[in-house]
């Protein structure tokens, strides 16, 4: 299992990270690519870190689960790797405090209002960064969104809202959506791309029966949905599942 400790700071959040970086100054410039080197880039990933968490923090992980296997597959096909940063924002669960969170929340449980606003903040933000691959030269159909946890969750959301674009595929790694979410009727006439979800069986932070109903949801619509439950898992990565996730980017992307 790759588990990090977590800080007191973002218990609550109990995500993929071993550090809480707090995001201020950089937060708008982690969102940008005009440094990397895209022009010989195959294709994109975007991953997006879970809550309490930030791009540098799940780049890292993501360099030690599975002994770098993701990270180092995706170099050698040519997929660049893209972990920007959530910005800065008041959270349900520390609202005194600023926290590193792609969206607010009313409640955890997915029968919960949602927090639409936030939401719909980020995606733009995250839109303008599928906006700069693209003029990169990347085309948006070799372009895959995923995350783990909240940055799953915000992935389909994501999706859903920019389901004209052509995506490649998005993924979910023990996420979920709200179920009254708007995101749903946005893209219920349009072709979404395919789905990738992974849920922890034994996850009590976020239940697997939330992840299974989002996948319900996704299908509902028409969409392709890979949902599977990893046993005895809890709100974390395991080697095979980061494993199964690189075989199924490379798939999708046909690198």
């Amino acid at each position: 299992f790759f588990k990090l400790a977590v800080p007191p700071s973002c218990r609550p959040c109990a995500e993929l990270c071993d550090d809480f970086i707090p995001l201020l100054a950089d937060s708008r410039q982690a969102s940008r690519v005009g440094s990397m080197k895209l022009e010989s880039a195959k294709a994109v990933l975007i991953f997006l870190h879970g809550s309490g968490d930030s791009g540098p923090g799940v780049r890292s992980a993501l360099r030690q689960v599975a002994s770098g296997h993701f990270m180092a597959t995706m170099r050698e096909r040519g997929v660049e790797v893209v972990t920007p940063s959530a910005d800065p924002r008041s959270y349900f669960e520390s609202p005194l405090s600023l926290s590193s969170v792609w969206f607010d929340r009313t409640d955890m449980s997915p029968s919960a209002p949602e927090k639409t606003d936030s939401i719909e903040q980020s995606a733009k933000r995250l839109a303008a960064l599928l906006d700069q691959v693209e003029q990169a030269g990347v085309p948006a159909h070799r372009i895959v969104v995923g995350g783990f946890s909240m940055g799953g969750g915000m992935a389909l959301n994501l999706a859903l809202r920019e389901a004209d674009r052509g995506l490649a595929g998005v993924f979910a790694l023990s996420g979920y959506m709200c179920f009254q979410s708007p995101a749903f009727a946005l893209a219920s006439a349009k072709r979404l791309p395919p789905v990738y979800m992974r849920h922890g069986a034994a996850d009590g932070f976020i239940l697997p029966e939330w992840g299974a109903a989002t996948a319900d949801e996704l299908r509902a619509l028409g969409t392709s949905v890979d949902f599977a439950l990893v046993p005895g898992l809890e709100h974390s990565l395991t080697d095979d599942e980061v494993v199964q996730l690189t075989e199924w980017v490379c798939q999708i992307l046909k690198v």
